[in-house]
């Protein structure tokens, strides 16, 4: 049957009569998805988007790993979750503490080779095993969603 995927008529009637209007007003009328990432984003924030029938989804990455490591995408989506890890990417939570959290470390392609002239700063970021050590707390869900939990630098 075609009609699976409708959205139920009271949604429908609300996104016309309300959603519309309050989005027009806020100028976000043409916006189908907004992407964030530099810091974490609330719970609050989050709810206050998809109140408006305009999800937030969360990218998570660095500098040292040329951008995204994880991204949040419609069909893989949980509230405060950075997501998932890019395909080609590898995640560790290193030296995990009993709940789970740990330092969020990257592994790819996409990992810089190191700072320029700055060996020192090199050795501190990266590890032998060629592991990015990002200064953030983190850890995973059972579905292999990652949390961002705090900060270790």
């Amino acid at each position: 049957n075609g009609n699976l995927s409708r959205k139920p008529f009271n949604y429908r009637l609300a996104k016309r009569l309300v959603f519309r209007k309050v989005r027009k007003a806020l100028g976000l009328d043409r916006c189908t998805r907004c992407y964030t990432g530099a810091a974490p984003i609330t719970k609050d924030t989050l709810e206050f988007f998809l109140s408006l029938d305009i999800p937030l989804f969360e990218l998570y990455g660095m500098s040292e790993s040329s951008g995204p490591h994880t991204i949040t995408v419609p069909d893989a989506f949980r509230l405060t979750s950075c997501g998932k890890v890019i395909p080609g990417c590898k995640t560790k939570i290193f030296n995990p503490d009993a709940d789970g959290n740990g330092e969020i470390c990257f592994w790819g392609r996409h990992v810089f080779m190191g700072y320029l002239n700055m060996p020192d700063k090199t050795e501190e970021a990266l590890d032998a095993d060629g592991w990015l050590h990002s200064g953030d707390l983190g850890k995973h869900d059972q579905d292999d969603f990652l949390f961002i939990t705090g900060r270790i630098k």
